[in-house]
Order: C-alpha cells, then structure tokens, then sequence
C-alpha cells in the first residue's frame, strides 16, 4: 500500500481514499483537457490488493468505477510501470 500510495502521490493524484478495513483505495484523478477548451475530464478509479489462493503471490487489481476511460488507463497504466519493480518481490507478514 506504501508503494501505491507512492506511485500515485508521484503521478500528482492526490485524491485518495484509502479503505480502513481492506486492502483497497480509491481515486479521483482529474485532468484539463485542451483539445476541449479547457473542460476538465475525470475518472474514478480502484485500486485493490487481493492475495491468491493457495499461493505465497499477491494479485493488484486497478478497475474504472466512473469517467473517462482514455484518463483511467493512461494513468493505471504510468502506476503499473512504477510498481514493476515490485514484481516477483517478497514480504514477511
């Protein structure tokens, strides 16, 4: 969650709600979007940590709950790329 909270304060999203009693948050990412005069676009997105079934693996799962989709994958996609180093990493509980 650190790492995540991270990438998103990097990307300058700073609207987040973090859950208090599961591995999730939310974000609201806005952008202002010259090709139309200046009208700010919006998405919603969740972000959630599940832990795989009869595996030592953890699973981040990025959905769009609302707005624009061009805006959630652009950005899901500049989180995922900071949070590959995190790949195949290890944790103690």
């Amino acid at each position: 969650m650190e790492a995540l909270d991270k990438a998103f304060l990097e990307n300058k999203i700073n609207n987040i709600e973090m859950s208090q009693k599961t591995w999730k948050l939310t974000a609201t990412i806005k952008k202002q979007n010259m090709d139309l005069e200046g009208e700010e676009e919006q998405c919603q997105m969740q972000v959630e940590i599940f832990k795989v079934k009869d595996q030592e693996k953890h699973c981040v799962n990025f959905q769009r709950k609302a707005g624009s989709a061009i805006l959630f994958y652009d950005n899901a996609n500049l989180i995922i790329s900071e949070l590959n180093l995190l790949n195949d990493t290890t944790f103690e509980q």
